[in-house]
């Protein structure tokens, strides 16, 4: 069996960002992963990482959710096995982090 043509291959920002675009579009997974000749698997893969780049910029779950169109039993595996082997964050980043939503969360009950 062949293997897509950027089996392997590092992702640009473009990519990632025309993934993104097309699953909001409604687009099936198999279906960009004929147009970015990669595999389905591939693209889950990546998904996760965005998931947990997300994360780290202050998304909540649910937001990366809509984002990704993942499940939110799979961004919670993205977030923790990316969290444990690649994040440099500080417990004291992560903590501000966190801080940032609750004023977030508060803010917009208050506005309600």
């Amino acid at each position: 069996m062949d293997l897509p043509t950027n089996h392997g291959q590092y992702w640009t920002k473009i990519q990632e960002e025309h993934l993104l675009q097309r699953l909001e579009e409604g687009m099936s997974l198999e279906d960009i992963a004929i147009i970015q000749s990669r595999k389905v698997s591939a693209l889950i893969s990546r998904l996760g990482k965005i998931s947990n780049d997300l994360y780290l910029q202050g998304k909540s779950i649910i937001e990366i959710n809509t984002i990704t169109k993942l499940p939110i039993e799979d961004i919670k595996i993205a977030i923790r096995r990316y969290d444990s082997r690649k994040s440099k964050l500080t417990v004291n980043k992560k903590l501000d982090l966190i801080l940032q939503q609750l004023a977030d969360l508060e803010k917009k009950l208050n506005q309600s």
